[in-house]
């Protein structure tokens, strides 16, 4: 039986796929923030359908004083709106990391940081 071959890894190689995993972990806020409007979406839709059938009461509160049905309509639209931008986004950030070879846009990671100030 032959050992196994043993191969070689340059700095190199190594130094980009860690910028490479770098980028790629730092898109996970992107889908975080995906999750979150999409379910700030079911939750208006839900709330919307509540009012579809039952326009008096929301299981004894009077819902429609404190969120009035246009209000949730609107947050419902905007909120599908916004998540379908950033999971674009952050797709495209994400594979683009995946698929290329080295970092092209070695920019993009200050970008990622989504610090304020355009000093740092």
């Amino acid at each position: 039986m032959m050992p196994p071959r043993k191969t070689r890894i340059s700095s190199n190689q190594v130094a980009r796929s860690a910028v490479r995993r770098d980028t790629r972990c730092r898109t996970q806020k992107f889908f975080v923030s995906v999750a979150i409007l999409f379910l700030i979406q079911i939750l208006a839709g839900l709330a919307m359908a509540q009012y579809y059938a039952d326009r008096s009461s929301f299981f004894g509160l009077d819902l429609l004083n404190i969120l009035p049905f246009n209000v949730l309509k609107a947050v419902h639209i905007q909120t599908a709106i916004f998540w379908i931008a950033i999971s674009w986004i952050g797709g495209g950030l994400f594979l683009a990391s995946l698929v290329s070879r080295k970092e092209r846009f070695p920019d993009v990671r200050e970008v990622l940081r989504w610090r304020q100030g355009a000093g740092r």
